[in-house]
């Protein structure tokens, strides 16, 4: 077995303090649209190629390698852009923050230390997870689902799609959302 070692730049332990609105947004996205091996030490994030730059911007935030980024025909047809990034002390923190490598089903919503984190957390959720013209988030885990409609003490029902939940957020939280982080 080939042992698999970080890119000298990547900052490991990036994760380990979710202390800044990027650092809350990106695991956000991350818990959205990653993919984490726990065995192996890879974090793995597949995009549509339409999307690279959030790939290049979050390299440049965490110290990944850019040219580790791929582009290839998915098998629905459309150019998607991968990322895969090796580290088993970058994935740990990843995985203590509740993104794991099974998080469709088992993720809560994360409470920070500021509501500004919260709100950069749910961004990052949204632009992984949010219906393209809406303000409404879909996933596999109910408990984030009413996480969130607690959190934000929202109006609208949880509704269920065969095993895909999917919350209204609302016009209002969305602009509250976009204001707080506007990158």
């Amino acid at each position: 077995r080939v042992k698999t070692i970080p890119h000298p730049n990547l900052i490991v332990n990036y994760f380990e303090s979710i202390d800044t609105k990027d650092k809350a947004y990106w695991l956000g996205y991350l818990s959205a649209d990653g993919y984490i091996d726990k065995n192996s030490g890879k974090l793995v994030i597949e995009l549509n190629s339409k999307d690279k730059n959030l790939l290049l911007k979050f390299c440049k935030d965490v110290g990944a390698n850019e040219n580790k980024i791929t582009d290839r025909v998915h098998k629905h047809g459309y150019l998607s852009s991968k990322l895969v990034i090796c580290g088993k002390e970058f994935v740990s923190s990843l995985i203590n923050m509740g993104c794991t490598n099974n998080k469709s089903f088992t993720l809560k919503f994360n409470n920070f230390e500021s509501e500004e984190l919260d709100m950069a957390y749910l961004m990052g959720y949204f632009d992984g997870d949010g219906m393209a013209n809406s303000s409404e988030i879909c996933g596999a885990s109910l408990d984030f689902m009413v996480g969130v409609k607690s959190k934000y003490n929202l109006e609208f029902e949880i509704k269920n799609r065969g095993g895909l939940y999917t919350l209204n957020m609302g016009a209002n939280l969305k602009r509250r959302l976009l204001i707080n982080y506007e990158d």
